[in-house]
C-alpha cells in the first residue's frame, strides 16, 4: 500500500508544475501536505515552495528541486 508520503514525492516526480495543498487533498486525500513536504526534506529531498495568489487567496506550490542521494 502507497503511503501518503510516497503519493505526495510520487506526484512530484512526475508532475513539473508541483502540487498545491488543494491538489493534495482533491488527488490523494493528504490533508496535511505542509507536514508531509517537511518529512519529504528531513529524507533529504530539496523542496522548493512558491507563494502563489489567487482570487485574494495565498498558497503554496511545491515543487521538486532535486532527489535524496541513496
Amino acid at each position: 500500500m502507497e503511503t501518503q508520503k510516497l503519493k505526495v514525492l510520487n506526484h512530484l516526480r512526475t508532475h513539473k508544475n508541483g502540487i498545491t495543498s488543494w491538489e493534495a487533498i482533491t488527488n490523494y486525500h493528504v490533508t496535511r501536505l505542509a507536514a508531509y513536504i517537511g518529512f519529504l526534506k528531513e529524507d533529504g529531498h530539496t523542496i522548493e515552495a512558491v507563494r502563489e495568489q489567487h482570487n485574494n487567496k495565498s498558497y503554496a506550490r511545491y515543487f521538486l528541486i532535486s532527489e535524496a542521494k541513496q
